[in-house]
């Protein structure tokens, strides 16, 4: 059985605002400490020839700035005006290495797939227990925005015939049935297609044959 509960998943905040902290445009930076995070990630990457000639041209780029503390924002609107995109793989790996060895990144890691954790509960479908009982979510099937408008529902799964293992044995067949294509579009249902279905036709047998309440009295 499937229950509505008020409960919503939450991101973890914290973790999530130290990381998007780290790509803040409005950061001050050292033009020298910049170049030299980079060419530390250069010497560290000795025969990855396609990472080494893309942190070169990053040097070559910032190298020829005027300004010698800019912020990041700056920065990084040099690196575009060369027709450089931070949704390219090389520079979204060096981006990494910046988060981790220099404390600063020119775009945020936030939607990468190596912090899905922090966005648990927000895309995909999912199963999680809290205290004892299980309960489920329905996230977006696209890629997150930066801002999400609405947080999303955990619904409890209660076991109506035998033991709560039933629970996660079939999870992943129940969790099929929210991901159809010819359900809007193939976008995710909360509930699983025939409970959806079921009800629409409850609804429309409801306005065809509406139930006289006089009846049961």
């Amino acid at each position: 059985m499937i229950q509505q509960t008020p409960r919503r998943t939450m991101p973890n905040g914290e973790l999530l605002s130290q990381k998007l902290g780290l790509s803040d445009p409005y950061q001050p930076l050292l033009q020298a400490e910049v170049i030299e995070a980079l060419k530390t990630l250069f010497d560290s990457h000795a025969g990855q020839k396609l990472y080494q000639g893309t942190v070169q041209n990053l040097i070559q780029i910032i190298s020829s700035m005027d300004d010698s503390n800019p912020d990041l924002g700056d920065i990084k609107k040099v690196i575009k005006k060369k027709e450089i995109t931070f949704k390219n793989k090389i520079l979204q790996t060096i981006d990494n290495d910046l988060e981790e060895t220099a404390g600063f990144a020119f775009s945020s890691s936030v939607r990468q797939k190596t912090n899905s954790a922090m966005l648990e509960g927000l895309q995909g479908i999912g199963l999680t227990k809290i205290a004892n009982d299980f309960y489920y979510y329905v996230g977006s099937d696209k890629a997150l925005k930066l801002s999400v408008n609405r947080a999303v529902m955990l619904r409890k799964l209660v076991v109506l015939d035998g033991d709560d293992s039933a629970v996660e044995k079939e999870f992943p067949d129940f969790s099929k049935m929210m991901s159809v294509e010819f359900v809007r579009n193939g976008q995710y249902t909360v509930l699983p297609y025939p409970v959806k279905y079921l009800r629409e036709f409850w609804n429309y047998e409801q306005r065809i044959h509406p139930i006289d309440p006089a009846k049961f009295e």
